[in-house]
């Protein structure tokens, strides 16, 4: 096993670089900060993306100002430059290797958008998502450790307890002695399973810290959970989607609400199976996640609390 996959399988996250040539940086730094000075509408102004249980929409007009004060945009179609990068992404080969054996062959993108967090950003409390998807960060500007970016608790992808959104009201910054963030420089591809606890932690400073980052999520195609993303028919540059994308990276999308078809899961078990089974936890995993179980507790006690205390002043 080599480095890359050490480190995920050890700490549930991992770093890859060198994919992206100094041209091809300064591609993706340069049309993705373009994209982001287009048009802002509010996260409650987005029309309905949702087609059925099984593919959403790709919506790709505007910049969206989210809930967390947070700039995302839909990136595909907007710039051939950026496109072609994409497409160039998909068809590594490295790339394509590692996210066989993480995810196995049919994989598919459940977000793929632009984010944006600077020093206004709110905080992103410690959650889990999905246990069976995987996410890549690509980052588009040099991300330091007072960046507003997202931070991890290593090994906590270990923990045979699903934490999900039991503490996500408090901010990270309160277990910053439990975390790491995740930072490098433009290029960088931060990966991790969406099974390790991560959160956004607020930038710690006062001047302008903005991160900016190419977000995409995996996930199996036999995974229903998860809804797989339609892209439109035509770029904003006029061309044909089915053109603007080389065939690997259009495998990772649907080109319309009826094309995901039925996807069995194989005897062959991948990296993301493997995980989610009962794990051994070492002693330091085991007296983190009994720390974590005692908040969550705590916070679901006082939420109890405050609950019959508000009713009993009603009544």
């Amino acid at each position: 096993m080599n480095n890359f996959l050490t480190n995920l399988n050890n700490f549930g996250y991992a770093k890859l670089d060198s994919i992206f040539d100094e041209k091809e940086k300064k591609i993706l730094q340069e049309y993705s900060l373009k994209i982001l000075n287009e048009e802002i509408i509010d996260y409650k102004d987005v029309p309905s993306k949702f087609i059925n249980d099984d593919v959403e929409l790709y919506y790709n007009k505007k910049n969206v100002f989210t809930f967390f004060k947070t700039l995302n945009r839909d990136f595909i179609g907007q710039y051939e430059e950026l496109d072609k990068l994409f497409s160039k992404l998909f068809s590594n080969i490295k790339i394509k290797n590692y996210l066989e054996q993480i995810l196995g062959k049919n994989y598919k993108l459940h977000t793929c958008l632009l984010r944006k967090a600077d020093n206004y950003s709110n905080y992103m409390g410690l959650h889990t998502d999905n246990n069976f998807a995987f996410t890549m960060s690509i980052l588009c500007n040099d991300v330091e450790k007072t960046h507003p970016t997202t931070v991890f608790i290593p090994s906590s992808h270990k923990f045979n307890y699903d934490i999900k959104n039991k503490i996500e009201r408090l901010n990270p910054r309160l277990f910053s002695f439990l975390t790491e963030p995740s930072i490098g420089k433009i290029g960088d591809i931060n990966c991790f399973f969406n099974k390790t606890i991560h959160g956004i932690q607020k930038s710690k400073k006062k001047q302008d810290s903005s991160s900016v980052i190419w977000l995409l999520g995996f996930h199996k195609n036999s995974d229903r959970v998860m809804r797989t993303i339609i892209l439109p028919n035509f770029t904003r540059y006029k061309k044909k989607i089915t053109e603007a994308l080389d065939e690997e990276a259009l495998k990772l999308f649907e080109l319309n609400e009826n094309s995901r078809v039925d996807t069995f899961p194989t005897n062959t078990l991948q990296i993301i199976d493997s995980l989610n089974m009962q794990n051994q936890n070492s002693i330091k995993e085991s007296l983190i996640l009994n720390f974590l179980k005692f908040v969550a507790l705590n916070i679901y006690l006082i939420r109890k609390i405050i609950f019959f205390l508000n009713l009993k002043k009603h009544n």
